[in-house]
């Protein structure tokens, strides 16, 4: 397992891209945001792919790639209704992750360079809002969580992100000089990659359809 076992779990997310195409019409409107995030992942993953192939870095579109998926699964946490009670708090979230991302792509650091302290920001409290969804549903819907779209996607969520800002402080400390304690951590980081991606197809396998309007008799 190596470089080619990283790419294949990388581009996993195609298969979520492909039945969220072929599913786009009939999804309710209300998952569209987190639709938007798993087709622009699939066409970063892409434009990654080509330009690392042809020797140039994709550091610019990851850092865009990553400000759009922080807003956009933002914007969906909310349409679950994470922020009902407490709306002044998606707008602070919202307002936080724009300053922080732009404060330390052009102030602290370059846009041209993977940096560390934004994706451990917006990682960190995508957990915390994922892990608080999860403890409602739990709550409120005991019986089908395993089909339920939302409990799915928060799951790989927490998995996902949770392992993300390890990941993104092991870079930031210099954990990784030893060259066989990085390939472990991104060989794991690369299974979570693959778990993740195959959940978030099976939860837009479950989301449900728009509703039909019927007219009043």
């Amino acid at each position: 397992m190596g470089f080619q076992f990283t790419v294949l779990s990388s581009f996993s997310i195609l298969i979520a891209g492909i039945i969220s195409l072929i599913r786009f019409k009939k999804i309710n409107k209300s998952y569209y945001p987190f639709i938007i995030t798993i087709i622009l992942a699939c066409i970063n993953e892409i434009l990654s792919d080509y330009l690392i192939k042809t020797g140039k870095s994709n550091s610019i579109n990851g850092n865009v790639y990553v400000c759009i998926e922080s807003l956009l699964i933002l914007f969906q946490f909310r349409n679950w209704g994470s922020f009902n009670n407490r709306k002044y708090l998606f707008w602070y979230l919202f307002y936080l992750f724009i300053g922080v991302w732009i404060a330390e792509n052009f102030f602290i650091s370059k846009i041209i360079y993977i940096n560390s302290y934004f994706r451990i920001t917006y990682s960190f409290i995508l957990v915390l809002l994922g892990i608080n969804q999860i403890n409602e549903i739990i709550i409120r819907d005991r019986k089908n969580i395993i089909i339920n779209p939302v409990f799915l996607i928060c799951i790989a969520i927490v998995f996902y992100f949770t392992y993300k800002v390890l990941l993104e402080v092991f870079w930031l400390y210099g954990v990784n000089k030893s060259d066989n304690f990085r390939t472990s951590v991104y060989e794991i980081h690369a299974w979570i990659n693959l778990f993740s991606n195959l959940i978030y197809a099976l939860a837009v396998i479950w989301m449900p359809k728009k509703q039909r309007f019927l007219l009043p008799s």
